[in-house]
């Protein structure tokens, strides 16, 4: 655009175009809690948006997740997730080292990480061998990151979250709530079964690749969570159930809404939940969404008449680690035994 244009204000109509008036999306700066949080923000924006700052954004995505920044910020979360829940994270050897080793380490990682066959857990750290095992868990969760706020964008709003116990409290509510007031009270319910092993990995990252192409970002994503098969991904992490979600809400929850606009189905992890009026319509839309799953190419828990559930009539049911029922009008549920969790 030239300067006259640019200081008159005759955006639409200059003829140079060589420059593009739209501002471009800067890169984060700042430490490793300021790139985060202007990554997010910039998410936001980008994707409110759309267009052309959503393409600059996920050209970026890449540089992003192999920022020095971004690999600190996820070395930290894990450090810190290590010491309020010891051994389950595998990290705790980690646990201690300064900031100054801590960037060193994130440093070599970045450099291995962006070069050509990069191969996980097979990275030497020279001075450091303990860390060379955690190359893959600090890679996963810059990457989580990084696309996650991309990746939630737009899931269905019925996705209810089971992680904590207010979580579930909370999730309890809207589905109970929901089902009352539409009069909804027969479910049918519909589990997933083994879904990390079992997800078709070309269908899940080409569908992720139509949700934000960036090649070298895809590719490193293969690289964190693919198994040298066909179906599955590796399990135990943020970053394969942020991408198990993504795939049943594209390829299960949009696909139901083509077909059965009006059906309220709810979702927790890989369990489905469809409210209905009646036994036989239940029958009939749970047959549909195990066609759909089917279609996607997961495996299904065939409970059969079982997974049907009339709380008018008495039955119960179990729902985000709940037993369900109706007793007098009034809502009342119990804890299943231990809850573990979203995913089955």
């Amino acid at each position: 655009m030239c300067l006259k244009c640019a200081c008159g204000g005759n955006i639409q109509g200059c003829e140079d175009r060589r420059v593009s008036w739209r501002p471009k999306i800067e890169r984060p700066k700042g430490n490793w809690y300021d790139f985060l949080r202007a990554h997010r923000e910039q998410c936001r924006s980008a994707l409110a948006m759309g267009g052309p700052d959503e393409e600059q954004l996920v050209a970026q995505l890449y540089d992003r997740v192999t920022d020095v920044r971004a690999l600190e910020t996820a070395w930290r979360f894990l450090e810190a997730h290590e010491r309020a829940n010891p051994g389950t994270t595998g990290f705790a050897p980690a646990v201690g080292l300064s900031d100054k080793e801590i960037r060193r380490v994130v440093k070599h990682l970045r450099s291995m990480l962006r070069k050509p066959g990069y191969v996980p857990d097979a990275i030497d750290y020279d001075g450091w061998p303990l860390a060379s095992r955690f190359d893959k868990q600090v890679g996963q969760k810059a990457m989580c990151l990084i696309v996650e706020p991309l990746l939630v964008h737009g899931l269905d709003p019925l996705t209810l979250s089971a992680g904590s116990e207010d979580d579930r409290q909370n999730s309890l509510s809207v589905s109970c709530d929901l089902a009352e007031t539409s009069n909804r009270l027969v479910w049918a319910r519909v589990s997933v079964r083994e879904p990390f092993d079992r997800v078709p990995e070309k269908s899940l990252f080409d569908l992720v690749w139509d949700g934000m192409p960036n090649n070298r970002c895809v590719e490193l994503i293969v690289d964190l969570t693919g198994l040298p098969s066909p179906t599955g991904i590796f399990r135990g992490c943020r970053l394969s159930e942020l991408l198990i979600e993504f795939y049943l809400d594209r390829m299960v929850v949009r696909k139901w809404h083509e077909v059965h606009k009006n059906v309220p189905i709810l979702r927790s992890g890989a369990e489905f939940l469809i409210l209905c009026r009646k036994k036989d319509g239940a029958e009939r839309m749970r047959a549909d969404l195990l066609e759909i799953i089917r279609e996607a190419g997961m495996p299904v828990d065939e409970a059969g008449e079982s997974s049907i559930c009339d709380l008018n009539a008495g039955d119960s049911v179990e729902w985000l680690g709940y037993t369900i029922s109706r007793q007098a009008g009034e809502w009342v549920y119990e804890p299943v035994g231990s809850v573990e969790g979203s995913f089955s």
